[in-house]
């Protein structure tokens, strides 16, 4: 028994938690309420919890406002702001995503992007924690972009984590690579998590003959499939076939269980019981091997220390600073070093996000990570 068919939950949900359990769903995602995550993961079969803060003012690295500001400073001023706290109050999570459908349409904008989630994964990784990073909209990014995005490619190889991706489709559309299936125009040497998926109407697309009729626009399955829960399972379920031979992909996010968004969602509809009973007969899945586990976060004192009012001085010298600073070895371990009074660090280069610091007590190989220093 194997699906690869998940549960996108806003707020609580029975369906999602009994579909997990009994058909041994590889994945949840968890969005804004992250309270049953510790329930999810002591699952037997430990699937991966995904957490997704709201964020009311999403970036737009497709404005030319967004595209003056350095995307490592604007990485670390949206983790501070909305990520850092719950990632150290919710262990039980185990991977984070970040900007929701962002834009990104041009080569400026995708390489921007790339490296905010170059800075956005190192800073998930010195907690312990992976990072999702990409989760465009439905149809995004164009192929011709993804050169420019490697850089974010390169650190989840590195460092470890997910590329994310939405996919939903239609009826009259199906399984068709470009809005469903999307992953298989995307590197498929990273491993992959479809964040959302399901149905939404998908308005023509111009220049492509021989279409058939569509509903207007955003068209969710209550409409789609007149309530006919039965034909939408058969819809996922189809997919799902679509998806068991895919190894880069290790699940898939059914928006959404829970509560809000009343017509797309699928709480209390059956579609849980449905899939469940498909999962008793579906052949093995060809899983992805996920990452292993970071050390987990025990306590926040003991993976972060505030230092007093500082700056880094030039020539290269590291005072101590007001902001949060991880060490972080060279081989990812992070490691708190007690601070004594006369502690300062010589900084030798910058290496994306992270600053490489010498110190007569560690050597060498020691890293601080640039977003957390506030230069003078």
């Amino acid at each position: 028994m194997s699906i690869k068919l998940s549960a996108h939950i806003i707020g609580g949900s029975g369906d999602a938690l009994r579909l997990t359990a009994q058909a041994r769903s590889p994945l949840v995602k968890l969005v804004g309420d992250f309270g049953a995550a510790g329930e999810y993961a002591a699952l037997p079969h430990h699937p991966l919890v995904i957490g997704r803060f709201v964020v009311a003012d999403e970036l737009r690295p497709d404005h030319l406002q967004e595209l003056g500001r350095d995307p490592v400073a604007s990485a670390a001023e949206y983790f501070d702001t909305h990520y850092r706290q719950r990632v150290l109050d919710h262990p039980a999570v185990a991977a984070w995503e970040g900007p929701n459908e962002i834009v990104t349409k041009t080569r400026e904008a995708m390489a921007w992007y790339a490296r905010f989630e170059v800075a956005r994964v190192a800073l998930l990784a010195a907690l312990g924690r992976r990072a999702v990073v990409g989760n465009w909209s439905t149809g995004q990014p164009e192929p011709e972009l993804w050169p420019d995005f490697a850089p974010a490619l390169d650190a989840l190889r590195a460092q470890g984590g997910y590329l994310g991706l939405h996919e939903y489709s239609e009826p009259s559309r199906n399984y068709d690579t470009w809005y469903m299936g999307r992953f298989e125009r995307a590197p498929r040497d990273v491993p992959k998590l479809i964040t959302e998926s399901g149905t939404d109407s998908i308005p023509p697309v111009a220049g492509e003959p021989g279409q058939p009729p569509r509903h207007p626009a955003g068209q969710p399955w209550r409409q789609q499939f007149g309530d006919n829960v039965a034909a939408y399972a058969a819809f996922l379920t189809d997919y799902d076939v679509r998806l068991r031979d895919a190894p880069d992909v290790l699940g898939v996010a059914i928006f959404t269980f829970g509560s809000n968004w009343p017509d797309h969602n699928v709480e209390g509809s059956g579609l849980a019981d449905r899939l469940i009973a498909y999962a008793q007969t579906a052949p093995a899945a060809t899983n992805a091997t996920p990452h292993p586990p970071l050390t987990p976060i025990t306590a926040p004192a003991q993976w972060w220390e505030r230092w007093p009012e500082g700056v880094l001085a030039p020539p290269h010298k590291l005072r101590a600073t007001g902001r949060t600073i991880t060490i972080v070895q060279s081989d990812g371990a992070t490691v708190i070093t007690q601070r004594k009074q006369s502690d300062e660090w010589d900084v030798s280069e910058r290496r994306g996000a992270l600053l490489r610091v010498f110190h007569p007590d560690t050597g060498p190989d020691w890293y601080v990570q640039a977003s957390d220093v506030e230069p003078k």
